[in-house]
């Protein structure tokens, strides 16, 4: 007890010599917080800004946008040979293009085999018994003139196998897991073999793909929230840390008892010395 007396007090000591050295100066706190916000060479951030040219930005964006550049066709060959001589001009000493090779995914060509979306009624009138009440459109709109031409690649299902998908239609809002839940549990709908068309937001849209096969496998469960998610964390870590490390040993709870008889003699030696 003796020692732990001894350090507190020397700690307190240094303590507040140290708040009476930061306040006996007027303004010394504040000079020191404009010190570090202040910028060691302001005219760095002025060279910086003066390297900003919106005409040249301009010119590089319509350049880039001009033409479809689809990853794997000629046309990104082109932006990207483009793009390895502007760092060359602009000073950088080496600049160059790897290639992989990687597999790509791309829409039929074929006539027919367009990717479209329709929605069928029963009409006895034809012949299959059903009569087409909406079908997408292959192509969207152009906004402006940038926007159309033949190398513009329609919408389609990325990897996905060539063919002709049929099932009732389920909206499930954004296609959380949270909503197929909502769609079997509370409304009992059952979406085994359905179309499920969901809206965008809230999360990515693969993602929302991952929840309607993992919904369909029967592995979904609700997400958890953000203190969920770290609480768990912590109880892994607590966990592998008592397996790996194990408890505390020690009856004492205080080092500084626990190691009293070796600080005194310590603290001794060093007065002694300092006499």
């Amino acid at each position: 007890m003796k020692a732990r007396s001894l350090i507190v007090i020397a700690v307190s000591i240094i303590v507040v010599g140290i708040l009476i050295s930061w306040f006996s100066g007027p303004g010394i706190g504040d000079s020191t917080i404009n010190d570090t916000r202040r910028e060691a060479d302001p005219t760095i951030s002025k060279k910086l800004m003066d390297l900003i040219d919106n005409v040249k930005i301009d010119e590089n964006l319509r350049f880039l946008t001009s033409e479809p550049h689809v990853a794997g066709k000629p046309r990104q060959r082109v932006v990207a040979e483009w793009i390895r001589d502007q760092y060359l001009d602009y000073g950088f000493d080496e600049a160059e293009i790897f290639t992989y090779n990687v597999l790509l995914s791309y829409p039929s060509e074929l006539p027919g085999e367009e990717s479209v979306i329709q929605r069928l009624v029963p009409d006895e009138r034809e012949s299959d018994g059903y009569r087409v009440e909406y079908e997408s459109q292959i192509d969207e709109p152009p906004l402006d003139d940038t926007a159309s031409g033949k190398d513009v690649i329609p919408p389609f299902n990325a990897y996905s196998a060539t063919g002709t998908v049929e099932g009732e239609l389920v909206y499930a809002n954004y296609g959380r897991v949270e909503d197929f839940f909502f769609l079997e549990r509370e409304k009992g709908i059952n979406l085994t073999d359905k179309i499920i068309i969901a809206r965008y937001g809230r999360l990515f849209r693969g993602d929302k793909f991952a929840a309607a096969f993992e919904k369909r496998l029967g592995t979904s469960q609700p997400r958890k929230s953000i203190t969920q998610k770290w609480e768990e964390l912590r109880n892994n870590i607590h966990r592998t840390a008592l397996a790996i490390i194990g408890k505390k040993t020690s009856k004492s709870q205080d080092w500084f008892e626990a190691k009293s008889s070796e600080m005194v003699s310590v603290i001794e030696a060093k007065r002694t010395a300092l006499i």
